[in-house]
């Protein structure tokens, strides 16, 4: 398997997800790859992509889902 020429650093917010063979192979094509402990060590920054179990993506563009994305969680965390 080849080295990517597009690396990206990527923090995932669940420590397990780095046992993962997906995330092992990403790593092997020269992906930065840490979790909330590397960055707040300051051996990862400026993360290009930030993934976890309850993570959802927001930006200018998808700012009118907000309310959705509320909506859902709060669905996630109170569904007992």
């Amino acid at each position: 398997m080849g080295k990517t020429q597009k690396p990206l650093t990527i923090l995932f917010t669940d420590p397990t997800m780095l046992e993962w063979p997906e995330i092992i192979t990403l790593k092997e094509q020269g992906h930065v790859i840490g979790t909330w402990a590397d960055l707040f060590q300051k051996s990862l920054t400026n993360p290009d992509l930030i993934t976890g179990p309850t993570c959802w993506r927001m930006s200018q563009e998808l700012r009118p889902y907000l309310s959705a994305s509320i909506k859902g969680a709060q669905a996630l965390k109170y569904l007992k």
